[in-house]
């Protein structure tokens, strides 16, 4: 830090120590001595807070998936000071998707009839606002319409789709 910022520091200190005056004044009671401004100002010691020991065992007591466990806590052991012990997450919130814009969807159609047929894609902005390369991606995400089994290439800026089905 540079000079300029602990004057920045104590011009800031001494216009707070000024309006703690002020409405002190304000409301009758004089002013404020220094000792007690500071002593407001000054942070608590930190403490040491004593180490939380869980007083019961936690148990083992089914597999959750092959490679993990899941654990459980005996019955008086849930909740231990600012935490609890869980036996599973709780499942994701589900995520507002944007709707399928009407001529993709129309093309993702004509796809899943005609299987093995290349299909180039010419968006127009007021239909479709998305690249080349962010469509390639919702194909192998399998997302924005598209479903698993969807294949691209790109040729000169143009994106060209096919369905092969699924397990291709």
């Amino acid at each position: 830090m540079s000079a300029t910022h602990f004057d920045a520091d104590d011009a800031r200190e001494d216009r707070a120590r000024e309006l703690r005056e002020q409405r002190a004044r304000l409301r009758g009671g004089g002013a404020v001595p220094a000792e007690a401004v500071e002593e407001a100002l000054t942070p608590p010691a930190p403490s040491r807070a004593p180490a939380i020991v869980p007083t019961t065992k936690i148990k083992v007591t089914r597999p959750m998936s092959p490679g993990g466990l899941v654990t459980e806590p005996a019955p008086d052991a849930a909740k231990i000071g600012a935490f609890e012990v869980v036996t599973e997450l709780p499942p994701r919130p589900k995520r507002r998707t944007k709707p399928v814009p009407p001529a993709r969807q129309e093309m993702i159609d004509f796809c899943l009839q005609r299987i093995g047929v290349w299909v180039k894609y010419t968006p127009t902005p007021e239909q479709d606002k998305v690249s080349a390369s962010a469509l390639a991606t919702h194909v192998k995400k399998a997302t924005g319409g598209f479903v698993e089994g969807f294949e691209f290439s790109t040729r000169d800026g143009a994106i060209f789709f096919r369905f092969v089905g699924v397990g291709s």
